[in-house]
């Protein structure tokens, strides 16, 4: 089996990355954003993993943001990292009703300027950001004229954009 790994923002590892890029092959409207909003269809779960995701990392963020903040206060004003977390989660739930729990051990590496999974796995990345929408539009356009699709198809795509 031949891996490739391909980078794409809706995926946090690179796993994940070429199981979107199959999905996305054999089904080029299901990931589209008019299909998103389609009445009486359910979000997978791949498509509410991505949006928990993208929601909990810009509450990390906020959280992130505001821990520096309490940082520049005098020692005896200072809020705690599991307070920080509290605190930017009830907002969160105050103002949309849904509930994200954020681990303060992460907002801890977040804020001394550790990285997020999505970018860890875009450092590992064997393409560029620039060369992975090349590589999906020619494997779509594969797809569309019916060319069966498998690992081996994809290398060939890859090795030929890469090297052309």
């Amino acid at each position: 089996m031949i891996r490739c790994f391909i980078p794409c923002p809706e995926a946090f590892t690179t796993s994940l990355c070429v199981v979107l890029a199959v999905r996305h092959i054999s089904t080029p409207t299901h990931h589209s954003k008019t299909s998103q909003t389609m009445v009486n269809r359910a979000k997978s779960e791949l498509e509410k993993n991505i949006e928990r995701r993208r929601e909990h990392d810009a509450l990390m963020v906020k959280a992130v943001e505001m821990y520096r903040a309490q940082q520049k206060k005098p020692v005896k004003e200072r809020l705690g990292l599991c307070i920080v977390c509290k605190n930017v989660s009830q907002w969160y739930f105050n103002d949309t009703g849904k509930i994200i729990k954020l681990p303060h051990q992460s907002l801890s590496r977040l804020a001394a300027g550790g990285t997020t999974q999505y970018e860890s796995a875009a450092e590992r990345s064997w393409l560029l950001p620039s060369e992975v929408n090349p590589v999906i539009e020619v494997v779509n356009e594969l797809a569309s004229c019916g060319f069966p699709f498998s690992h081996w198809c994809l290398k060939e795509v890859v090795d030929t954009i890469l090297f052309a």
